[in-house]
């Protein structure tokens, strides 16, 4: 393992990595028998294809939508896939194993995976990419109402329901439906699509570019464009079965929460000011909790502490390390931080010239794989990503960390 790791950062090209914007390089590594057989299990396919989607871009709907073609779309090569759970990669399988077992198992030959570019890395990883990246059939989808995407990403990573028929995981808090929430989420959805479009831009690819709000508008249209792109028979679009369709997730407190964000988007370019953080006004939508009128309203005064913060640690991935533990206050971050007996505890707040990164409280295999924002005041230590997955040692941001304390504040380290 240590020889390969090796081997990959030997041949690691930082100018690739720059062109994309994304540190490809690191994902290439040397044949093994497994790759040879997958390659030759991917070979005798139909078809190969690939969704290249951004989150909440409506590749759910999407999948309904392809199997009036014959096709089974998943989220395959995401490991960390809760929409698709039972069809996707396991965390610490060897990509070119669960691939080739994944080809032999297809009813009709046709592969359809939908993949954001971390996914896409696992193809590289397997030698499937650049040799044979165009035998492969891209399909790139994309909203165009970015903000109620941004919305729908928001709320999803709240309650933890990343589909219509997924019961939430935890409440909805009122007081985390800010502007600079949206804000944060419309950044992550941008940067995403920017290494897409690099991606296929650098690879020459042309692929077939969808809209969700077409595909709800002409649905059948749409599935036909898709049909006569991958060559497939269309007939069967004509009996859309609307009961295998994934029901729309848009409901009245998104559209409300579009028209707030709006609203205080045009008071803030013509005032220079903002105007409110809360973007609802009361009363609260059903179930959720009444906005605090501040930090201490909600049980938490916010300390008198803004500590910038530099010197940061690879830890693995897009995630860096921070050692809370070595400044001034590392007594009180401990006390404050999430633990194995309080995963939600701590109330630090991260930011990233002013502007708030998240969502907080991540799992760490998510900072690491995902990045865009996600941190974790984890015990003595602070996980985090960049806004962009660039380094913060080298970016020219600069980083700040506020702690809002609880009144009572626990008397013990978590666990």
């Amino acid at each position: 393992m240590a020889d390969d790791f090796a081997a990959t950062m030997a041949r690691a090209d930082p100018d690739l990595d720059r062109a994309l914007a994304f540190p490809i390089s690191r994902h290439i590594r040397r044949g093994t028998a497994a790759d040879t057989d997958c390659h030759r299990q991917l070979r005798k396919l139909r078809k190969r294809v690939i969704v290249l989607a951004t989150s909440r871009s409506g590749s759910e709907y999407l999948s309904g939508l392809l199997r009036g073609l014959g096709i089974d779309a998943h989220e395959y090569l995401n490991r960390e896939s809760s929409v698709s759970r039972g069809h996707n990669i396991g965390e610490g399988q060897d990509p070119a194993v669960f691939m080739a077992a994944l080809c032999r198992r297809l009813p009709n030959g046709i592969l359809c995976t939908k993949a954001h570019m971390q996914a896409l890395m696992l193809l590289f990883e397997i030698g499937e990419f650049p040799a044979h990246i165009h035998e492969w059939n891209f399909i790139h989808l994309s909203r165009r109402n970015v903000i109620r995407q941004a919305i729908s990403l928001l709320l999803a990573e709240m309650t933890g329901a990343y589909r219509a028929d997924l019961q939430p995981t935890r409440s909805l808090e009122y007081s985390d439906l800010t502007f600079a929430a949206v804000s944060t989420r419309i950044d992550r959805v941008f940067v995403a699509r920017e290494w897409l479009d690099r991606f296929v831009a650098l690879f020459g690819i042309t692929p077939l570019r969808i809209t969700f709000e077409d595909l709800r508008g002409a649905p059948e249209e749409e599935l036909g464009r898709i049909a006569g792109f991958l060559g497939l028979p269309d007939t069967p679009r004509a009996s859309i079965d609307p009961d295998r369709v994934p029901r729309e997730q848009g409901t009245d407190l998104n559209r409300r929460l579009e028209a707030a964000f709006r609203e205080e988007m045009q008071f803030r370019l013509r005032e220079g000011r903002a105007s409110r953080e809360l973007l609802l006004a009361a009363p609260a939508p059903a179930g959720t909790s009444p906005p605090p009128r501040s930090a201490a309203g909600a049980g938490q005064s916010e300390v008198a502490l803004r500590v910038p913060i530099d010197g940061f640690e690879n830890e693995q991935g897009f995630c860096w390390l921070y050692r809370l533990r070595h400044t001034a206050q590392g007594e009180l971050f401990a006390r404050l931080a999430d633990g194995d007996q309080a995963k939600e505890r701590s109330t630090l707040l991260l930011y990233e010239n002013d502007r708030p990164l998240g969502p907080a409280h991540a799992g760490h295999a998510i900072i690491r794989s995902r990045g865009t924002g996600a941190y974790s005041h984890w015990k003595d230590d602070l996980y985090f990503s960049t806004s962009d997955n660039s380094d913060p040692n080298r970016n020219g941001r600069r980083y700040d960390i506020v702690l809002l304390q609880p009144k009572d504040p626990p008397a013990d380290r978590p666990g």
